[in-house]
């Protein structure tokens, strides 16, 4: 039982430290062409680029719920471009392109 405590504790501290050194915690660590985006459902995020042009994109981009400037699947589309998509139905609701 005191092994249990002592591996969640440990786990808990790392993902704090973790935190605390990426973009999940300072959101100016990335560039003005990048955004904070979570890596493959992980609780690790890094600065990733933005989407460019004819990339598949979110029509409304997950957040996480405290962390605004932190995204959940990936990053919005680049300054000037905006996500639209011409299918229908529910995948045309859900994804686009830039």
């Amino acid at each position: 039982m005191k092994f249990a405590l002592a591996c969640i504790v440990l786990l808990a501290t790392i993902m704090v430290a973790s935190a605390a050194l990426t973009c999940f915690g300072d959101e100016e660590k990335c560039g003005p062409e990048e955004c904070c985006a979570q890596i493959l459902r992980t609780n690790i995020y890094k600065c990733k680029p933005r989407l460019g042009e004819d990339e598949i994109c979110e029509i409304k981009p997950m957040t996480h719920i405290l962390k605004k400037h932190a995204y959940v699947n990936r990053c919005p589309c680049s300054e000037g471009l905006k996500c639209s998509s011409s299918k229908g139905g529910v995948i045309g609701k859900f994804l686009g392109k830039c």
